[in-house]
């Protein structure tokens, strides 16, 4: 028996007929239920706590930081001398004494060196002998001026008597002139043994050495046994100094440098403490004149 054939209708889909319901499983739904409201309440949660949005401000740039009371610059310098000398003597001589130290402090007037005062002292003891010997000379002559007055009265006496010729009063007259010169002569020679007597006194003083003003001694630049001169002699083998003093008075300073970021929070009207330790204490200057970072050197 014959089967039929399928036909090409038998194909076709019927789209009359109802959709087949589609069933959803109740676990899925459960599954995606869970992360849904875990973002839910994550996201409720940032909302309160999140704050609100700040407004765009721009501020003005601030002032440096000053420095605590407690902190150090450090910077290397040196210290400027207000004046500085260096001492020497107005004679030639051998120095004998050396009474100073580098780093002492000496004051106007100390003496700092002697020289051999040996010639010196001589020619000061025959400049008192001299001015001795002009003191008695001039007495002798006073002496002698008083007795020519004397006799020049007694001669006008004894004239007016008829004792005597007018010439024993001329004679007497001319004596008592001469005498009058010979003060005159003594007086002067005094004078002069008495300025070579102030000579010799100031040469004698000329071989001590005194410190010119208040200062520190900075160089020690000869030794007892040397010869010292005023001027450069003996084929370099004579000093002319003895020493190198610099002052530092009220208005002392320091040159000081620091690096460029040191020195940002630096300013000269700033109160503060500066301080540079020296081989003979600490320097303290007394202010600050400029306060600015080194400049690099131009090139050439």
């Amino acid at each position: 028996m014959n089967e039929p054939k399928p036909s090409i209708n038998q194909l076709r889909i019927d789209r009359s007929a109802p959709a087949p319901e589609r069933r959803i499983s109740k676990l899925w739904l459960v599954g995606l239920a869970v992360p849904v409201a875990a973002a839910a309440v994550w996201g409720f949660q940032s909302a309160k706590t999140q704050p609100a949005a700040a407004k765009s401000v721009v501020a003005p740039p601030a002032p440096s930081a000053p420095l605590p009371p407690t902190a150090a610059l450090e910077a290397t310098g040196y210290v400027i001398a207000n004046r500085q000398a260096t001492v020497a003597v107005k004679v030639t001589g051998r120095l004998t004494e050396v009474a100073f130290e580098e780093g002492q402090h000496v004051k106007a007037g100390q003496v700092l060196a002697r020289l051999d005062n040996t010639n010196a002292l001589a020619s000061l003891n025959e400049a008192k002998a001299q001015v001795e010997l002009g003191k008695a000379n001039l007495k002798g002559k006073l002496a002698m001026l008083e007795i020519s007055q004397r006799q020049l009265e007694r001669q006008k006496t004894l004239h007016a008597s008829g004792w005597v010729s007018g010439n024993a009063v001329d004679n007497a007259a001319a004596s008592g002139e001469s005498l009058r010169n010979e003060v005159e002569v003594a007086n002067g020679q005094l004078a002069v043994y008495q300025a070579t007597l102030q000579v010799a006194q100031r040469y004698l003083e000329d071989t001590i050495v005194r410190a010119p003003f208040d200062g520190i001694v900075t160089v020690k630049a000869a030794q007892p046994g040397e010869i010292i001169s005023p001027i450069s002699a003996g084929g370099g083998f004579t000093r002319t100094g003895i020493c190198t003093i610099v002052a530092m008075d009220s208005s002392r300073s320091a040159s000081m440098s620091a690096r460029t970021s040191s020195t940002a929070s630096v300013r000269a009207s700033r109160p503060r403490s500066r301080s540079m330790p020296t081989r003979t204490g600490t320097f303290r200057p007394r202010s600050s004149r400029s306060c600015r970072p080194p400049t690099a050197p131009r090139p050439r």
